[in-house]
């Protein structure tokens, strides 16, 4: 005897759950599944059986873990100095498509911090806008560059600001073009994710005023996932990274219509 329309939903919304569970807690328990959503530990069992067999998960004693490396959120000194030279890289990149006379915005991303670095030495005239406390001092020699620095809740991990006032004062601005780091890209499920809920919503009001929107984010972030989904594919129109796409990734990506920079 089959499902009835109601029990399918239910059970959708369960796995759904689950896995929403692991990508943040990066394991589960059958009896926390069980007393959570009011059903036999049994009943548990057999979605963790079914996600597996999905390859969602790994079914472990008393539970299931997350088969998918999840990326942890650095402090900002950390990320600066780590993989500099594909952030350099990346940075170069993007140089081109920043015009003069242009509104920008620069988001807090190490790799952002390199390509400000860059354009620091530039005699280009722009008007920078920027979440990232590292980046204005850059700019202190530099007569062309216009720097506006976002308030709101400072993240001291983050390295800048965040939360209600700085997502206030982002929605009342147009830029021509911003630049957004990102904690991971899931290509096959087609969401851009972060580590950090509050940033994540700052990232999505970023997006919603720009004309372009260029991710910034190093290969080894493909198919990664952070906790907080924020954009999906559709939502930018460049992507720039350090290396060589993948096959799979690189074809999923152009199948979006994205304009991609790499090797």
């Amino acid at each position: 005897m089959g499902m009835k329309a109601g029990e399918i939903v239910f059970l959708q919304e369960r796995l759904d759950k689950i896995e929403e569970l692991l990508l943040i807690e990066g394991k589960v328990l059958v009896r926390d599944l069980s007393e959570q959503f009011k059903v036999s530990e049994s009943m548990i069992r057999k979605d963790l059986q079914m996600l597996e067999k999905q390859g969602r998960l790994k079914r472990t004693y008393g539970g299931a873990i997350s088969i998918r490396p999840l990326v942890h959120d650095q402090g900002v000194n950390t990320r600066m100095h780590h993989d500099l030279d594909k952030k350099e890289l990346i940075a170069k990149r993007a140089i081109p498509f920043i015009n003069e006379g242009e509104v920008i915005f620069l988001d807090i991303s190490s790799t952002n911090f390199a390509l400000a670095k860059q354009l620091s030495k530039l005699n280009k005239r722009l008007t920078i806008v920027t979440n990232m406390i590292e980046i204005p001092p850059l700019f202190s020699a530099n007569i062309f560059v216009e720097v506006i620095m976002v308030g709101g809740q400072y993240n001291a991990t983050l390295g800048g600001m965040i939360g209600a006032l700085a997502n206030e004062q982002i929605a009342m601005c147009k830029f021509d073009k911003s630049f957004i780091g990102v904690g991971g890209i899931n290509v096959d499920e087609n969401f851009i994710s972060n580590f950090n809920a509050e940033e994540s919503i700052t990232k999505k009001t970023i997006i919603k005023s720009s004309k372009e929107v260029f991710v910034l984010i190093e290969n080894e972030k493909f198919n990664r996932d952070g906790s907080y989904q924020f954009a999906t594919l559709q939502d930018i129109t460049h992507l720039m990274t350090d290396a060589k796409l993948e096959g799979r990734i690189k074809e999923k990506l152009e199948q979006t219509g994205l304009n991609i920079s790499c090797e």
